[in-house]
């Protein structure tokens, strides 16, 4: 009875469990699914693409890139690199079309990772110094860090040693000033990888456990997984078979649990010949035929077709839609220039409808003063002539009085006659 409860409890906290998940947005998805990437990859994909299908339905581009910027990620330590590049690019057009600088930063760093792995050294640094120039924009110095580790990574796969050293702890110097213990760690251990090229064991050796002891600290897996691997490689070049042995079968534990198949192969191959060395070897055939095994689904003649046909097609896509930018600018361009030619042209009509009616204003204020000048001049003249008729009436009337007798003097002479 007390089973049959404990059995319903469970059932019903799978249930809530479930529902939990179901419930959650696209950005509680990824978010989930980058803390579960750091312990189990395949639990992970399987939150990413629950992600991916919520993030299509709702038009949520942002979160779309984050999910398949993950799943690339996860595809990647699995060893999947065919699917690995085809998630990082799906990621990388959404960035880029919606200008998404925090997504497109993190993925030059994975993709330059990932083309460091196929030992393209070109392209791998050009992704690391595009993934800088953006980190320089955003001002941000952890990520300058980062690919500041990355492009020494690529100095020494080129064997350029000097030039490796010196990103790697001018990149030690910024995580320090910052206190950001993963980059720390990984400053560390490419120190450590560098100095056991030039076969300083001690001080690799050195660098290698600062950076062992921040990784346990961090509980960080596949790190750690790599740290393990390292410090056991140098074990393994000094011939201290024992001491390897410690440090790489704690690696390949590690890196079977959370399905890192590129790290496990590598890792059972050095296992291999620690054993073969030691005389052990049935327990070297064994490991070696396990590392070969792994090594077939990895790396295989169908992969590298596949990543190849995958880049060719990228790289023609990317083209074509360059392309069509292009194509589109054009139109903007003749769009813009229609435009400033109708308003040119709309500009000209006004001016000279403006200027016509000036002139046709200048022309009526001229006409108005002529008229208003003739206008003064017949005025004057009928003036003038009015006086020369006044003064004729009035040079007649003086005449006239002249030549005529006054009223007084008949009035006069009259009164004289009568008189007499």
């Amino acid at each position: 009875m007390l089973l049959k409860r404990t059995f319903l409890v469970l059932l019903v906290f799978c249930g809530f469990y479930i529902n939990a998940q179901d419930n959650l947005g696209p950005e509680a998805l990824v978010k989930k699914a980058a803390e579960v990437s750091k312990t189990n990859y395949d639990s992970a994909l399987k939150l990413a693409a629950k992600a991916i299908e919520l993030c299509k339905k709702q038009n949520n581009s942002y979160q779309l890139a984050l999910a398949y910027k993950l799943c690339g990620y996860c595809n990647y330590f699995q060893g999947m690199y065919p699917a690995a590049l085809d998630f990082y690019q799906k990621a990388e057009k959404i960035a880029e079309q919606k200008g998404y600088k925090d997504v497109l930063v993190s993925l030059h760093n994975f993709q330059g990772t990932f083309y460091k792995k196929q030992n393209l050294v070109k392209e791998s640094l050009e992704e690391f110094t595009k993934g800088k120039k953006i980190a320089a924009a955003l001002k941000d110095s952890l990520l300058i860090a980062g690919f500041t580790n990355d492009i020494g990574l690529v100095y020494e796969l080129s064997g350029k040693m000097p030039e490796a050293m010196q990103n790697f702890k001018e990149a030690l110097a910024m995580y320090k000033s910052k206190n950001a213990k993963d980059g720390m760690a990984y400053s560390l251990d490419y120190l450590g990888e560098a100095y056991a090229t030039l076969e300083k064991f001690d001080e690799a050796l050195k660098m290698m456990q600062q950076s062992l002891e921040i990784r346990k600290e961090l509980k960080q897996q596949a790190p750690l997984a790599v740290n393990l691997n390292n410090i056991g490689e140098i074990y393994v070049v000094q011939k201290k078979y024992p001491e390897a042995l410690t440090y790489l079968l704690q690696s390949e534990k590690i890196s079977t649990q959370i399905n890192y198949g590129d790290l496990r192969n590598h890792t059972l191959l050095l296992i291999g010949r620690c054993y073969y060395q030691l005389g052990n070897y049935k327990s070297a055939y064994d490991y070696f035929e396990r590392s070969s095994d792994i090594k077939d689904s990895i790396y295989n003649e169908k992969n590298a077709h596949i990543i190849n046909e995958m880049e060719a097609k990228y790289q023609n896509e990317k083209k074509q839609l360059q392309i069509e930018g292009l194509n589109q600018q054009n139109e903007l361009k003749e769009a813009k220039l229609s435009r400033q030619n109708i308003i040119i042209v709309l500009v000209l009509l006004v001016a000279v409808f403006f200027g016509l009616g000036i002139l046709y204003v200048i022309r009526s204020n001229r006409k108005i003063k002529k008229a208003q000048a003739i206008i003064i001049k017949q005025k004057l003249l009928v003036e003038e002539k009015q006086k020369e008729i006044l003064d004729s009436i009035y040079y007649a009337r003086r005449i006239q009085r002249s030549l005529l007798t006054s009223d007084k003097y008949i009035a006069k002479h009259l009164k004289r006659m009568q008189k007499e």
